[in-house]
Formats: C-alpha cells, structure tokens, sequence
C-alpha cells in the first residue's frame, strides 16, 4: 500500500535568533484551517535538542507538547507532525543557544 500525499498549506515559519534558545511564535488562537495535522520541518543542522511548546495564556507559560507521553522534538532535517496546537500560541524551544539562526517550516496537511 502506497502513501497518498494531501495538499498542504503553508503556516509560516519558527526562527530561533542565533545565541538564543526561544523561537518566534505562530498564533493559532483563532485558526480557521482544514488542516488536520500540522508538519514542523527542522533546519539541516541543530546545535541542540528541540522540542515544540504550546502557550494557552498568550505566551506566560509554556508546556511541552506531547504524544502517548513523551516530549514531541523536530529532528535536524527531518520533520515532525501534530495533531493539532489547541488554538493557542506554537513555539519551538533548544536545549540550549543555537549557533546559528535557525527557521522551521510549519505546514498543515488537509
């Protein structure tokens, strides 16, 4: 059985500044989408571990996101998907500083 690829739509991207741990965030509070997973594609090289995060507070605290309980990361050149960010806030945090900047793809998949 073969892998029919969906359409997908472009969500805009996370930047991690260079020297710095934190990416920019994508709101998806009021997300109207018939996108039922959204796919995070990581940068070709990574300094450090990292994980994606989600805010339900306009960005005060932060939680890991998660999948049968463990942590959800976004591998060097590779990706991830999710199922979905809970109408809240989408961001992607290191385990440390970054060397470079670094910018993830955020599709959805319809």
């Amino acid at each position: 059985m073969s892998y029919t690829p969906h359409n997908t739509v472009d969500l805009g991207t996370l930047v991690i500044p260079i020297n710095d741990d934190n990416s920019s965030t994508l709101d998806f509070r009021g997300w109207r989408s018939a996108a039922k997973k959204i796919i995070i594609s990581g940068p070709g090289t990574l300094t450090n571990a990292v994980k994606v995060q989600v805010s339900h507070d306009a960005g005060v605290t932060w939680k890991d996101k998660q999948s049968a309980g463990e942590d959800i990361s976004v591998p060097a050149d590779g990706s991830v998907s999710i199922a979905s960010v809970d109408r809240g806030l989408l961001r992607v945090l290191s385990a440390g500083n970054e060397a470079a900047e670094r910018t993830f793809i955020v599709q959805g998949e319809e």
